[in-house]
């Protein structure tokens, strides 16, 4: 016999109790005029009798009594679940009531909420948002979870933060960050990121000290909102000044091997920049040596005073002889007797005070000529030569 006769002769041992019991034979269970499927029952019947070895037992046993009706008044149909038919019981489970119809009611424009005193827009079923939404989860239109609120007063308990309270005394992000990380600043450095405040008539407040200062108070940078830093000069200074103080050693230390390995550049650099600030440099020279001179004779020394701002207060022409001065700067060492110079009505020899009262411009000859003398005795001397 060939693989075809064995796979014959072997399907027909399992199938043949099937197949002879369903040649159009009705099935043997009294009043089923289904066809035979095994053993002489239907498919019914023969997975009842497989199951429970008797085709007449049901396997579906109802929880309600059959003769037990919907109690919703009116309604004579047989209960499913919860004393409800099954129509009033798929109300009662989306809505909280049998009665309440599933699809949505279309009502007026105007038509007030349901709840009493509610002024709220129909959404649904005769309800506003929120009753609607009451009845979705809790089954009652009145019931609800107590929320805490806050007014616009409460300001965030995080230092720094200046955003309303939203809940456990935090705002929003702080509270995000707490609830994820179980910190408001989720264990990191929150960098403060604030904005520059620009008004109308051209003054700005500082980010810092929140003061109002004029646009010229604050340092350029093409980068930053409108061409100027955010923090007023004060207090980019000081910001500048305490970081500097915190890494001085290792500043210093970086700057002063730069300079050994680029010495012939660093030369070069200062040679262009005393060129390029030259006069700058000298006024500034000029200024300390005055004050040096004042504070090794202990008296009284004001900053600020220069020949720029000495010629803004009393122009251009000497105090003494009224000729127009020259305020180029010497070169060489070489000097005119016209040259503008600072000079002290109260010689510092005898007493003078380095302010702006007791300091006026005269020329170099005026001046090498007075030397240490008072403004009396230098007219005397004046007449006799």
């Amino acid at each position: 016999m060939n693989w075809w006769g064995y796979g014959i002769y072997f399907c027909s041992l399992f199938l043949s109790p099937c197949i002879l019991s369903s040649m159009n034979e009705p099935c043997s269970v009294k009043d089923c005029n289904r066809g035979s499927h095994a053993k002489s029952f239907c498919t019914l019947h023969y997975f009842r009798y497989r199951k429970y070895g008797d085709p007449q037992i049901s396997a579906f046993v109802r929880k309600v009594s059959i003769t037990k009706e919907c109690v919703v008044e009116g309604c004579s149909i047989q209960s499913s679940k919860s004393n409800y038919c099954a129509y009033h019981y798929k109300r009662f489970k989306k809505t909280g009531s049998p009665t309440t119809p599933l699809r949505k009611q279309l009502h007026p424009k105007g038509t007030p909420c349901l709840v009493e005193d509610c002024k709220g827009k129909i959404v649904s079923f005769g309800y506003c948002a929120v009753h609607y939404g009451r009845l979705k989860k809790f089954g009652d239109v009145n019931t609800f979870i107590k929320v805490a609120k806050y007014t616009e007063t409460d300001i965030c308990k995080v230092d720094g933060c200046k955003t309303q309270m939203k809940a456990k005394g935090m705002c929003n992000k702080h509270y995000s960050m707490w609830k994820k990380h179980g910190d408001p600043k989720g264990g990191k450095y929150e960098m403060k990121v604030r904005r520059a405040i620009d008004h109308d008539d051209g003054t700005r407040t500082c980010s810092q000290c929140e003061q109002r200062l004029p646009i010229s108070e604050f340092h350029k940078d093409k980068t930053a909102t409108g061409g100027r830093r955010s923090k007023c000069k004060k207090c980019r200074i000081d910001l500048v000044k305490d970081w500097y103080q915190d890494n001085k050693e290792r500043q210093s230390g970086r700057e002063k091997k730069r300079r050994r390995a680029n010495i012939e550049k660093y030369v070069e650099k200062e040679a262009l920049r005393y060129v390029k600030d030259r006069e700058k440099r000298i006024g500034l020279a000029t200024e300390h040596s005055h004050r040096r001179k004042a504070r090794k004779l202990k008296t009284v020394i004001e900053k600020g005073i220069s020949k720029n701002a000495l010629k803004k207060k009393f122009g251009t022409k000497c105090y003494y002889c009224k000729k127009e001065m020259d305020f180029s700067v010497g070169v060489g060492r070489k000097f005119n007797k016209d040259m503008a110079t600072i000079e002290h009505l109260i010689p510092l020899a005898r007493g003078g005070e380095h302010t702006w009262e007791n300091t006026v411009l005269a020329c170099r000859h005026c001046n090498i000529s007075k030397n240490a003398k008072t403004i009396v005795e230098f007219e005397e001397f004046n007449k006799d030569s």
